[in-house]
């Protein structure tokens, strides 16, 4: 199979290489608060407790309003008393952070005392490190807290005390607005990588390259002719380019990658991409992640839609998914053996398929020929 190379990249490890800086990033977004996208309970009021979820994380927010989650953002700040708002992690983070970063969309300074971010172990807080931004920091943008002391199993809140507003006429609400919160954790030298029962995952970093480890398969994907194909292939040993993503093949089991000093070898038709973090997928028309159907059938892994008409879903941090730069019609892309079986006019992993082939027989998966799927005689190529 072709190889190629990216010589920018080859360019650009050398040059951080002579200025003494690591191409590895020395930090990493741990967990991520998206208010654009989170889960929010309900609340119009600023003296309420509820709770936000973002990609199975859970915050609880108190006297914060997101006006009956018509906002994608949320305010704190009451015009009719003093008022301590905070956002707390729902469990303790097993990794040491190294910072907090909170994005403020508007600020209202001369109504805000301050903004402090307290971390404790235990969920009473009752002996918190507490780290106060100054006052030059209150302002629209990313406010940054760099824990000096990072400890594990910790708890982290984030507390805003906003003053009463001394003007009598003033009647409004809401003197900070956030849109986002993003924890990190220092770079691992090397990640673990759990592949199930299905013997496939998959894999983004986007600060690092990796080494394959033993007894793993990694792969990128293209389209040929409107099918799905095997572009690439990482053999054990080789170096999976930073900001790759890949397809692992594998027995089930934990796996170590190890970070790499080379660049790797990029294919530039790899139509996987991925993300760091927890976000929106993006650079694609089409949007699928891998999965199974939703009966759970094991021989089902492939690419399915991952939302409504392959509409833009929720990555999950450092996983890879397949976007296609134009409808294809087609709905899944199912593995099978090494070829990419594509599936159009079926119900995605959104619901469960039912297969049958000509005789009635149901069958768990449809290899090439005619079936009856979800009532509808379909020819799968």
């Amino acid at each position: 199979m072709k190889k190629f190379y990216n010589l920018k990249m080859m360019l650009l490890v050398a040059l951080l290489s002579l200025v003494g800086v690591s191409v590895n990033a020395q930090e990493v977004a741990y967990k991520t608060l998206d208010f654009a996208q989170a889960e929010m309970e309900s609340c119009d009021q600023y003296d309420q407790k509820w709770t936000a979820t973002f990609s199975d994380d859970t915050w609880v927010m108190n006297a914060f309003s997101n006006y009956s989650n018509v906002w994608k953002y949320v305010k704190c700040g009451s015009h009719k008393e003093e008022s301590t708002a905070t956002i707390t992690t729902g469990t303790a983070y097993e990794k040491a952070l190294t910072k907090v970063v909170v994005t403020i969309d508007k600020i209202t300074t001369n109504l805000v005392k301050n903004i402090q971010l307290q971390i404790s172990n235990d969920t009473a807080f009752s002996s918190p490190t507490t780290i106060t931004a100054p006052i030059s920091d209150l302002k629209a943008g990313d406010l940054v807290f760099a824990i000096s002391a990072p400890r594990a199993n910790a708890y982290y809140r984030l507390v805003f005390n906003c003053k009463k507003p001394s003007n009598k006429k003033n009647k409004k609400n809401g003197y900070v607005q956030i849109s986002k919160i993003v924890y990190y954790a220092p770079a691992s030298a090397e990640i673990k990588v759990n592949i199930g029962a299905t013997g496939y995952a998959t894999l983004y970093y986007s600060d690092r390259a990796l080494v394959v480890p033993e007894n793993v398969y990694a792969y990128t994907y293209k389209v040929t002719n409107g099918k799905l194909d095997e572009s690439y292939l990482y053999n054990a040993g080789e170096t999976i380019p930073a900001a790759t993503g890949v397809v692992l093949k594998a027995a089930p089991g934990e796996y170590t990658f190890a970070a790499s000093q080379e660049a790797g070898e990029v294919d530039t038709d790899n139509l996987l991409k991925g993300s760091d973090e927890a976000t929106l997928t993006t650079g694609g028309a089409v949007y699928y992640k891998l999965s199974l159907n939703k009966a759970g059938d094991a021989n089902s892994v492939g690419f399915y839609y991952g939302a409504a008409d392959g509409a833009a879903f929720t990555n999950g941090a450092h996983k890879a998914y397949l976007a296609l730069p134009a409808a294809s019609g087609v709905r899944a892309f199912l593995f099978n053996g090494n070829t990419t079986t594509g599936i159009q006019n079926v119900t995605s992993n959104n619901a469960a398929t039912q297969v049958y082939d000509l005789q009635g027989r149901c069958v768990q998966s449809a290899q090439k020929g005619l079936y009856i799927i979800n009532g509808k005689k379909v020819l799968v190529k």
